[in-house]
């Protein structure tokens, strides 16, 4: 499977509920409010992401790297966020 690259997006509102986006890299993104209930997000890498508002609930977030990124109202109930890096993350 290749490996998903995105950069300089604006996925506001997006739905991605159930998505596979294992192993993936992201950087500058706006995922205001995007909806990632259920998603693999399993060893992902998210950089300068915006996650403001956006719902995990019941997504797999193990081993992913959201240094630096804002998550402020961010819905993490029931979602898997071992191994999480989040040194620097606005959780505000």
């Amino acid at each position: 499977m290749e490996k998903i690259r995105w950069k300089k997006r604006k996925m506001d509102g997006s739905d991605l509920h159930g998505q596979n986006l294992e192993w993936g890299d992201f950087t500058a993104i706006s995922f205001r409010s995007a909806d990632f209930k259920k998603a693999n997000l399993v060893n992902s890498r998210f950089r300068e992401c915006d996650f403001t508002g956006a719902d995990f609930r019941g997504a797999n977030l193990r081993g992913a790297d959201l240094r630096g990124c804002i998550l402020c109202y961010a819905d993490f109930r029931e979602a898997d966020i071992r191994l999480c890096a989040l040194e620097n993350a606005d959780l505000t």
